[in-house]
């Protein structure tokens, strides 16, 4: 077995076309470990086990961080030296593992985290993402040009780390469930003095919600189109967020107060079932204020902690 890197792919209910994808990455890359968040079909998650596929099936489903430290933790039995982590739907460009490898070894242990170049889904299109970079005079959104970029966040898919470096830092945050993951574990990675970098190389493809184009005042906007389950957890973890980073990272708190603003407008006048994702919004920021994190459930048509 070539331990230089361990793949990770964190599934739930995944779709034939899912399916196919891990497929593909299994055939692709040297070692890979899904971990499955209690699929309804679990055994068809189970019959991708190959001589270079581990499965890992938990009977509940305990969300994408403690999964993620799943994988992490295997890889570090295992004596793997990267993990790069994706989800059951993400799709890198050829070479761009190899480009990802390069940024860390280049920079050495400064390096928290590498991530490739996103590009998010919207139809047959695709949007190629921004990037939150810290200025003197605050923060601005930058896309990666001609050289790897020093971002304050990314997105957990995609992302390589060093699993020495994770041990020091610590595992990702089992309690926020989903949402809010990466941006948390990037702000400990820059508080820590590791760099987080976007390669202007590496590509991935990723699905983020159900993206829909609109349109204001002639210019293009996005909305994710997310439920409302998801909202509250997106709401309360973001919060539980600025509260911690409050005085140690100012721009992240002032921009994330900026988006969660804008993402409010967008569903508002874009969005269908308003009321009942406003509903979710305003419960996780009470549950934000309130610190209470772990996995929310639905009854009676009611999220509840």
């Amino acid at each position: 077995m070539d331990n230089l890197y361990l793949v990770v792919i964190v599934s739930y209910n995944p779709s034939e076309k899912d399916l196919n994808s891990i497929r593909k990455i299994i055939e692709t890359y040297n070692y890979v470990v899904i971990v499955d968040n209690s699929s309804e079909d679990q055994k068809e998650v189970c019959r991708l086990k190959t001589e270079n596929c581990s499965v890992i099936c938990n009977k509940s489903n305990k969300g994408l961080a403690f999964a993620l430290n799943q994988g992490c933790r295997f890889g570090v039995e295992h004596n793997f030296k990267y993990c790069l982590l994706l989800d059951q739907d993400s799709v890198m460009t050829d070479g761009s593992l190899e480009q990802l490898i390069k940024i860390h070894e280049n920079l050495g242990d400064k390096c928290g985290i590498a991530s490739p170049k996103i590009f998010l889904r919207n139809g047959e299109n695709f949007v190629e993402s921004n990037y939150l970079v810290k200025t003197c005079y605050g923060f601005k959104k930058k896309r990666v040009e001609n050289e790897p970029l020093k971002v304050l966040i990314n997105i957990t898919s995609g992302s390589m780390i060093k699993l020495e470096t994770w041990k020091k830092v610590g595992e990702f945050r089992s309690d926020f469930f989903i949402e809010g993951i990466d941006d948390e574990y990037a702000l400990r990675l820059n508080s820590m003095g590791y760099d987080v970098i976007i390669s202007n190389e590496a590509k991935l493809v990723q699905q983020y919600g159900n993206m829909s184009e609109n349109e204001i005042w002639g210019k293009k906007v996005y909305t994710t189109n997310h439920s409302a389950l998801r909202r509250t957890y997106c709401y309360r973890n973001k919060i539980v967020i600025m509260k911690e980073y409050f005085f140690k990272e100012k721009s992240y708190v002032f921009f994330q107060i900026l988006s969660l603003i804008r993402k409010l407008l967008l569903i508002i006048i874009f969005e269908d079932k308003k009321c009942e994702k406003l509903t979710g919004i305003f419960r996780g920021i009470k549950y934000g204020l309130q610190g209470k994190m772990g996995k929310l459930t639905i009854k009676n048509n009611q999220i509840s902690n």
